[in-house]
């Protein structure tokens, strides 16, 4: 017998009205400055610009989740599958999850009880509609517990642990190996400049 099985992926309009264009504009203004300031190296930095945007771009579009009778699975992009059997999953609903950098938006945070592999389902990636279809999918065969109360990132890390993984649960982490990436970046092309 075949279960039933249905899969999501990113809605990509969702994400970019979340971003918002305003962001894209201010990339596009530092990087024509530099062109303005070094032309000779703003191509670089212009080359160094678009691998990340793609990197992003195959990462985002690629994410899919996958709900059917038997387990739920998050996988694509530079993610690894992680899967959650229905008989051991633990779900709690965040309708008002405050993103710092992206405003307050729904939040899905799944939990296997029996192996610990968690799923994290927001309203940055997914619109409403998804959302909406898979809190629905979801509540057919287990029960989601709703957290009504507005949260933000630290205040879920304080009081569910449990559900987030090792770098969401400590920000200033996560925000150190950014500022370690952006300096080996630079480090890198700084040294290679020099040798033209």
């Amino acid at each position: 017998m075949v279960d039933n099985q249905r899969v999501f992926r990113v809605n990509f309009k969702a994400y970019l009205a979340r971003l918002g264009a305003g962001r894209f504009i201010l990339a596009a203004i530092i990087i024509a400055g530099y062109f303005f300031l070094r032309p000779s190296q703003g191509w670089f930095v212009l080359i160094g610009v678009a691998i990340g945007l793609g990197l992003a771009f195959y990462h985002i579009t690629q994410r899919k989740i996958l709900l059917s009778d038997a387990e739920i699975v998050a996988s694509g992009g530079l993610l690894r599958r992680r899967a959650i059997a229905r008989p051991s999953l633990a779900a709690h609903y965040f309708p008002h999850y405050n993103e710092t950098n992206f405003g307050i938006f729904e939040r899905l945070l799944l939990r296997d009880t029996q192996t610990g592999a968690k799923i994290s389902i927001n309203g940055l990636y997914w619109g409403l509609e998804e959302l909406a279809e898979i809190r629905t999918l979801i509540k057919r065969k287990n029960e989601i517990i709703v957290y009504n109360e507005p949260i933000t990132n630290t205040e879920l890390a304080k009081k569910f642990p449990y559900y987030l993984g090792y770098i969401e649960r400590r920000p200033y982490v996560s925000a150190g190996l950014i500022v370690l990436g952006v300096v080996a970046i630079v480090t890198v092309m700084v040294a290679f400049l020099h040798m033209l």
